[in-house]
């Protein structure tokens, strides 16, 4: 009988300018479930779908917006974020992975949205950000995914794409990450 260990993982999300302590126990990497292609419904990779031009495009042009400098994708960054995409869309779960990068997730009806809808439903938080002030004080409602976008110090993003349950889950991390207590995001 092979025993396989679970970590104690605790994560600190602030979402909408509050914040919340969540307690997680997550499989090692090497536990992870793949993810398979059947005509049942399984969940299938669509990771090879990610196109980075459009990925980057999207974000750059919000980190253009307020005078940031644009990213540059990491293919190490972006295997870490399709792994757990995949995970989400094996296990219909939509929460954070505790990679040590900045990460936003989304997810919606398989094929209905662009990669770039995709981000914009982060960039729309944008309406709720307040300039000048030091996060987490600089929402009037959710924008913590724009902030992550706009971070100044953050410099690589990578992102992974995966189909399951008739959803996709666009995961992206970014490196270093962002949203600092204290800190104004540029």
């Amino acid at each position: 009988m092979t025993i396989k260990p679970l970590l104690l993982v605790l994560v600190f999300s602030i979402t909408a300018g509050c914040e919340a302590l969540h307690t997680a126990y997550v499989q090692p990497d090497s536990a992870l479930p793949t993810t398979t292609s059947d005509a049942a419904g399984s969940p299938v990779s669509q990771s090879a779908r990610v196109n980075q031009t459009e990925i980057l495009a999207a974000h750059n042009r919000y980190r253009r917006e307020v005078g940031v400098r644009g990213l540059v994708w990491s293919e190490s960054i972006a295997a870490s974020a399709r792994k757990w995409a995949e995970y989400l869309a094996a296990t219909g779960s939509f929460k954070h992975s505790s990679s040590g990068y900045g990460e936003n997730i989304w997810s919606g009806t398989t094929g209905s949205f662009s990669q770039t809808s995709m981000v914009d439903r982060w960039g729309g938080e944008q309406q709720n950000f307040v300039t000048g002030s030091s996060f987490p004080n600089v929402c009037r409602g959710r924008c913590g995914h724009y902030t992550q976008i706009i971070w100044r110090n953050t410099t690589a993003i990578g992102c992974g794409l995966a189909t399951g349950g008739k959803r996709d889950y666009l995961v992206c991390q970014y490196d270093p990450p962002g949203n600092y207590r204290g800190r104004k995001p540029y």
